[in-house]
């Protein structure tokens, strides 16, 4: 589950930043 919110994390800060 971990793996999960870091990915879901991750690719909404990349999205936001992009």
């Amino acid at each position: 589950m971990s793996t999960l919110v870091v990915f879901t994390i991750g690719f909404s800060i990349v999205s936001h930043g992009n």
